[in-house]
């Protein structure tokens, strides 16, 4: 469908934190052939800015400037609002 070479991966803290880890890593891999890295927390959040980031109305988001509580919170809003349109294009697409 996507006419991929190469493709990876990634789980978060749901697979980290299960008591039975490695048996779901290990039926994952039995079932797809896929190999699951398990992201640390700090890869974890260093994708998810990452992702945020990306977003064109990134650049827009004043960080040096903000210089109260009430600042701060309006762009970290901006940037929930960006991950929430993040999610909701992903699932939106068929896998």
């Amino acid at each position: 469908m996507y006419r991929t070479d190469e493709y990876e991966a990634y789980s978060g803290l749901v697979i980290r934190d299960a008591q039975n880890e490695a048996f779901i890593l290990d039926q994952i891999r039995i079932r797809t052939g896929l190999n699951v890295k398990v992201l640390s927390n700090s890869e974890h959040r260093f994708i998810s800015y990452k992702t945020v980031a990306s977003q064109k109305n990134f650049e827009d988001m004043d960080f040096e400037n903000a210089k109260t509580r009430e600042d701060m919170e309006l762009i970290v809003g901006d940037m929930k609002a960006a991950c929430e349109a993040l999610k909701s294009t992903i699932a939106s697409q068929k896998v």
